[in-house]
């Protein structure tokens, strides 16, 4: 079982400001960049109702909320049935601009 974050869109009114960074731990080593793939919504609290809803396992993981998943192929249900409740999300990179130099 995988663990996908889940962390909200950047305020649209403050777009310099980034929401939801993934606080996660990072690995002790790691070569350049490190990214951490997750959904980026625009309503938390309604995708965590909705996954719960829909039997998706939702749960904390290190200071970071998220969905388990069981394959890649679950993703794209996760985005229509998001999208046909309203909320509209994407997979991107959660981790953003971590490197290490």
């Amino acid at each position: 079982m995988h663990f996908m974050p889940i962390v909200p869109k950047p305020d649209i009114q403050d777009q310099s400001r980034s929401a939801g960074v993934f606080a996660g731990p990072l690995p002790r080593f790691y070569m350049n960049d490190y990214s951490v793939m997750g959904l980026r919504v625009n309503d938390c609290a309604a995708t965590f109702r909705l996954l719960a809803a829909h039997r998706y396992t939702v749960s904390d993981r290190q200071g970071c909320r998220g969905v388990a998943i069981q394959a890649a192929a679950e993703i794209p249900e996760i985005i229509e049935l998001l999208a046909r409740n309203g909320v509209s999300g994407e997979v991107t990179d959660v981790a953003e601009q971590i490197y290490q130099g």
